[in-house]
């Protein structure tokens, strides 16, 4: 059997990186079954493909993938507070997203910089 031949993006992947595309896939799939449960599910299901196509151009192993991911999240953050909450169930749902989303955008900043950081990104500027 040969061994794996890794491609350039998995030798520099970090595990920042990682949880930030984790947690991207997480709420894209949050999103999903979030639309069927609000006013205005098309904008739940585009923030599905939005987090869904920013995992992809991570998984390119470009950086605008990874900022995607911020924005993303960032927005995620800051609407929390206006969401109708009815029950008990709204409320564990939105905060565990809150979390996640918390997780997620320090991930995501933290695999920023180290992507920023490394030799072959920096002398390239």
């Amino acid at each position: 059997m040969r061994p794996r031949v890794l491609s350039q993006h998995t030798q520099t992947s970090t595990d920042w990186s990682r949880i930030a595309v984790g947690v991207a896939i997480a709420l894209a799939l949050a999103e999903l079954i979030d639309a069927f449960f609000i006013e205005v599910p098309a904008a739940a299901v585009v923030m599905a493909a939005l987090f869904v196509a920013a995992v992809l151009w991570t998984r390119r192993g470009r950086i605008g993938g990874l900022v995607l991911i911020a924005f993303l999240l960032a927005i995620e953050i800051v609407f929390i507070p206006t969401y109708n909450r009815s029950n008990v169930g709204d409320w564990i749902f939105q905060i565990a997203i809150g979390v996640v989303s918390a997780v997620g955008l320090v991930a995501t900043v933290a695999a920023i910089r180290e992507y920023r950081t490394r030799p072959e990104v920096s002398n390239q500027a």
